[in-house]
């Protein structure tokens, strides 16, 4: 099986790895990960090849908080439109929630179970290959990740119950302090919505998305949520309903061709390069049954899901 992470899960890998005296592109390199994987937050990286990179940096860099050092580096800008997203719902909790729902978006492999027990939530990590690799290093750069995402989300409110250390393989936090309401500042918000908008992967310098990429983008962040409604995908741009409907008019476009397409493009990826039935696509996409999804995907392609799964192809 072949998983696969956004390549946003190594944003300050290079920058960290001079810092301890390394060579960024080399240790790249013997993993056979292209050097583009640092200048974008949209490659899709071979998941394994990420955990046995950060294994290799910890032991040749003898820096044994390798992932957790790197995992301080990063949060809620890595996520792009599914950041600004998490910072407008109700509660941190309601904020995991939807970030669990999109996870297979942006990685997959990887396992998260919150367990309430005794006042606290403890998150809990599982991974599809650890049984065949080292994923200490990628067990505390998830950990790490996760830590400073929620302390974004609260405004620095919410710690986990101990201090999160190198060697620690759970993270833990008071149950009362997940329910409280988000919490970031409108600074914070403005920043996200500024980064995710100019992160434009074909232009070579930062620069205002078109308006029908930035919807694009939204609905692939947002569709394995379950909410990519127009109205909340206005609110994630940051834009009244109707003047988004305005600008894509205006672009030659609309939100439901741009919906039809990102779920054309995640139906197929997620055939080709995951185990998820066909059901629980249709259900990931936002279809209410399996034979709607069907009726769509053949009218698409001229065969089934499960045809093309086994690599028939129509035309």
């Amino acid at each position: 099986m072949q998983y696969q992470v956004r390549s946003s899960a190594l944003a300050g890998f290079d920058r960290l790895v001079v810092e301890l005296g390394g060579d960024p592109l080399a240790l790249l390199e013997a993993e056979h990960l292209h050097p583009s994987a640092l200048a974008s937050a949209d490659m899709m990286l071979s998941y394994r090849a990420v955990a046995r990179l950060l294994t290799r940096s910890a032991r040749q860099l003898e820096c044994a908080d390798f992932g957790y050092r790197l995992g301080q580096r990063q949060g809620l800008e890595l996520l792009g439109a599914l950041g600004v997203y998490l910072c407008i719902q109700d509660s941190l909790f309601d904020a995991f929630e939807v970030g669990l729902k999109a996870l297979d978006y942006h990685v997959q492999g990887i396992h998260i179970d919150a367990v309430g027990e005794h006042g606290c939530t403890e998150f809990r990590l599982g991974f599809a290959f650890e049984g065949e690799l080292d994923c200490q290093q990628l067990r505390q750069l998830t950990l790490s990740n996760i830590a400073n995402i929620v302390s974004e989300l609260s405004g620095g409110q919410c710690v986990p119950c101990q201090p999160l250390t190198h060697g620690a393989s759970t993270l833990v936090f008071a149950s009362a302090d997940l329910a409280q309401p988000v919490n970031t500042s409108e600074v914070m918000r403005q920043r996200l919505f500024a980064r995710w908008r100019r992160q434009a992967p074909s232009r070579p310098s930062p620069q205002q998305v078109p308006v029908d990429e930035a919807v694009t983008r939204a609905i692939l962040a947002l569709l394995p949520t379950g909410d990519v409604s127009l109205v909340s995908i206005a609110r994630v741009l940051e834009l009244p309903a109707r003047t988004l409907q305005y600008r894509l008019r205006q672009c030659g476009s609309s939100y439901g061709v741009l919906l039809q397409g990102c779920r054309r493009q995640l139906a197929c990826q997620w055939l080709e390069q995951t185990e998820f039935t066909v059901t629980d696509i249709a259900l990931r996409l936002g279809y209410a049954e399996p034979a709607v999804f069907n009726r769509a995907f053949k009218g698409w392609y001229g065969v089934s899901p499960s045809q093309w799964r086994l690599g028939e192809r129509a035309f």
